[in-house]
């Protein structure tokens, strides 16, 4: 994995998913987690939270130490989606974990 050889060259990195198990499995040196449809790890075409989760992102960037962090943030798609057909996700149940939320990231 790329976040893997960056980080032997120590460059910290961040990983941005969608898909939890798939991050618990392949254990990333940083992660987070967006209850999104696959390939929406950022949300809709809504540039302000873009920008949210970005900073979200970076904020674990500079608090996670531990090898293998996965911070699960508390962004919704807004309505229900089918991620398995047939099966419609109307809430994750995933609790934030992101102990500053809401705390600004200096620009």
């Amino acid at each position: 994995m790329v976040a893997r050889r960056a980080e032997e060259e120590g460059l910290n990195t961040i990983v941005a998913g969608s898909a939890y198990d798939i991050l618990e499995c392949v254990k990333p040196p940083r992660a987070v987690f967006t209850d999104f449809p696959m390939g929406h790890p950022f949300g809709r075409n809504d540039e302000q939270q873009h920008i949210s989760i970005i900073k979200d992102a970076f904020r674990v960037l500079e608090q996670a130490h531990d090898p293998g962090t996965l911070v699960v943030l508390p962004y919704y798609w807004g309505e229900p989606w089918e991620w398995i057909p047939g099966k419609v996700v109307e809430d994750s149940g995933f609790e934030n974990i992101l102990s500053d939320e809401g705390k600004e990231i200096d620009e």
